[in-house]
């Protein structure tokens, strides 16, 4: 009898020693885990954009915080949904996200996407979407994508290109 209380005090102090050092573990990880969740929050700040997860089983609609942010509205103010979303997306540019939802209900992957906003305070913006469809270990499917503030870009662009235009109508008078 002695001799089985002794084992068994053994094994009692070998499991608390591992379950000691598999919290710490545990710990160690789990600080890993929120300085890389704080600097993925922060590079979406700095790079004006956001990630979102929708869940096709259950249709629910994950948005990071600055996903709200680009839209204008505080992080987690609102569920997001699909109706909610919509009434963001600038009306000449509500059918082609429709299209987009559609693609998203069959399972298909988003290619790069642009689209307008409208935000509460009435400034458009353009934004670019992309997802990838991703299909977990149970059969669950998840769109998984970012969208960016491309605006700033757009209008860049917009100023080259009428800039260019100047440049060849007054290389065009020169030659004359």
């Amino acid at each position: 009898t002695l001799g089985i209380l002794f084992i068994t005090l053994l094994l009692l102090i070998f499991a608390y020693y591992q379950t000691t050092k598999d919290i710490e573990k545990l710990q160690t990880a789990n600080v890993k885990l929120n300085k890389s969740q704080f600097l993925s929050n922060k590079a979406e700040i700095l790079s004006e954009f956001g990630t979102w997860e929708w869940n096709l089983s259950n249709n629910e609609i994950i948005y990071s915080d600055n996903s709200y942010r680009i839209f204008g509205i505080e992080p987690q103010s609102i569920e997001l949904d699909q109706k909610k979303f919509k009434k963001f997306v600038h009306p000449e540019d509500v059918a082609a996200v429709d299209a987009l939802f559609e693609k998203f209900a069959a399972g298909e992957d988003l290619p790069h996407t642009s689209f307008r906003i409208i935000k509460p305070n009435s400034e458009t913006r353009i934004l670019r979407s992309v997802g990838k469809l991703f299909t977990d270990e149970l059969g669950n499917k998840t769109v998984l994508g970012v969208t960016a503030d491309i605006t700033d870009e757009h209008n860049k662009n917009e100023l080259l290109k009428s800039n260019y235009e100047d440049l060849l109508k007054v290389n065009n008078q020169l030659e004359i």
